[in-house]
């Protein structure tokens, strides 16, 4: 009886080992795929805050043109009134669509600063090389072309109302660099990388 008994025991206990290594495995690979799940995410967002950035500026770019034409009063009181009803539905439209942009831009990059203020999700940006490259490059393309000319120049009618607000959308985009060095010290070699502005011709 002692035999059979102690026997048991030691089958219920290779049985609860291997139920316990199984559940280990289980979740292991359950935190792995979450964790690749997540980070075809955080790619993905980066990438498409870039793309929003440029689809926004180049309505607001084209917004700026029509308001132009329209501000020539000679030329616009020439045009026939039909010409002129229809001109200023497109320009309606443009500035719908600008603003939409506009509007899942500033999400996008609130996303990124909510994300990256943890620490887990935001190593997930900074930790890993690539996608910290990624973060990286998209930092320097919001910085150069939100101080730069072209966007210096787009002060178009009704900005606020557009919810063009540059100086935030810089000063959200200064934050979130801050972030991403706080969380990762290496993230300023990924920074340096990714730079591509040539010194040579300023020297």
């Amino acid at each position: 009886t002692f035999s059979f008994t102690a026997g048991s025991a030691s089958a219920a206990s290779a049985d609860a080992s291997a139920t316990a290594a199984a559940a280990t495995a289980t979740d292991s690979g359950t935190a792995a795929a979450t964790a690749a799940v997540f980070g075809e995410f955080a790619s993905t967002l980066v990438k498409e805050n870039v793309f929003l950035l440029d689809d926004a500026l180049g309505r607001l770019a084209d917004v700026k043109k029509r308001e132009a034409e329209k501000a020539d009063s000679a030329a616009w009181d020439a045009l026939p009134k039909k010409v002129q009803t229809d001109r200023e539905r497109h320009i309606d439209s443009i500035r719908r669509t600008a603003k939409s942009f506009l509007d899942l831009g500033k999400a996008s990059l609130s996303a990124l600063l909510l994300l990256c203020a943890d620490r887990s999700a935001g190593l997930a940006f900074t930790d890993v090389p690539h996608r910290a490259h990624k973060i990286a490059s998209m930092l320097l393309k919001f910085l150069r072309t939100l101080c730069g000319p072209e966007c210096q120049a787009l002060n178009v009618a009704n900005r606020e109302k557009l919810g063009w607000r540059p100086r935030k959308m810089l000063s959200d985009t200064t934050e979130l660099l801050l972030s991403c060095v706080g969380l990762s010290a290496g993230f300023v070699s990924h920074l340096t990388a990714a730079d591509t502005y040539e010194l040579g011709p300023l020297c």
